[in-house]
């Protein structure tokens, strides 16, 4: 028997160590999309990296979840952007968009994001109600250098980048990004495509406030805007109607249900998004989504606790 147990041991050792080292060469790995002639857009594990190509440099859409996938961005991004990073512009406080961060500020770069920003990712808590999601304190390096309150207009030689808070939606420091010369905007995670979007009710987010924050971005497009979403494929403004549509939906369905009186388990039991599962990343994703809405309309979340 122990000889079985310590074999059984040694295979775990062995398969634990063959997934550390995938994982270790796929967060080195990233693929890069042409959205414009001097915006691309960074693909990897992680956030949706946008990278404008100015006379000055190169001005970045978050940086993705780790130090080593900052390097290697940054590698990218003055490749594509023409010289030197002078800006990164963080779309929200979570882990994989500013895991990057570190050395920017240490390199002259700013790293621009909402005011708010800094005080959620400080935060070390514990979620019950999204699978014990443990919300670790970020780094003391990924700390912005400058922050905002509402809007902020950065001119790099005449390629203007304009910031704009979008309240109480994803979070309470979600950014757009618009490159208004170039047509086109980053979303952060108020949009994200092929999986379920998270509301982060723990942090300010809310269900209105994501179709709120969907309006504002809709009112800020053309037919021709190209979006970079937070997560996903870049899509265009009728594709983000039928995120929206997609949405609008669900959140119903879950103000119909607690005015009919069901509990969480009553609105899950009716599969309310099943119709959307390939958007949503299949039958979890789904699932996911419509308890986070419930919770948020019905006003159900508990609070983070200490871990």
């Amino acid at each position: 028997m122990k000889r079985i147990l310590g074999g059984a041991a040694v295979a775990l050792v062995l398969v634990l160590a063959v997934i550390a080292i995938r994982v270790h060469q796929r967060i080195g790995d990233v693929e890069v999309a042409k959205v414009t002639d001097d915006v691309h857009a960074i693909y990897g594990f992680g956030s949706n990296v946008g990278v404008l190509r100015t006379d000055r440099g190169a001005v970045v859409v978050d940086t993705m979840t780790f130090r080593r996938q900052g390097v290697r961005i940054r590698e990218l991004a003055e490749e594509l952007g023409g010289g030197p990073v002078q800006a990164i512009v963080n779309t929200h406080y979570h882990f994989d968009h500013i895991g990057g961060n570190e050395r920017y500020a240490r390199e002259g770069a700013e790293v621009i994001a909402h005011e708010n920003l800094w005080t959620q990712a400080l935060k070390d808590t514990v979620i019950a109600d999204y699978g014990d999601w443990h919300r670790k304190a970020a780094p003391a390096g990924a700390k912005p250098t400058r922050t905002f309150a509402d809007t902020l207009r950065l001119d790099h030689e005449g390629d203007p980048v304009v910031l704009s808070h979008v309240p109480a939606a994803h979070s309470d420091n979600d950014v757009m990004v618009s490159f208004p010369r170039h047509n086109v905007l980053h979303t952060g995670d108020v949009v994200e495509i092929g999986a379920a979007p998270f509301v982060d009710l723990w942090a300010g987010g809310t269900v209105g406030g994501m179709i709120n924050g969907i309006d504002r971005f809709l009112r800020a497009s053309n037919d021709e805007t190209r979006i970079v979403p937070g997560h996903g494929s870049i899509i265009t403004r009728a594709e983000l109607r039928e995120y929206r549509a997609m949405l609008a939906t669900l959140a119903n369905r879950a103000v119909e249900s607690i005015a009919e009186g069901r509990d969480l388990e009553g609105f899950l039991a009716l599969a309310p998004a099943a119709q959307f599962e390939d958007r949503l990343g299949g039958a979890r994703g789904a699932r996911n989504l419509s308890a986070l809405l419930f919770y948020g309309l019905n006003g159900m979340k508990r609070e983070a606790a200490a871990p």
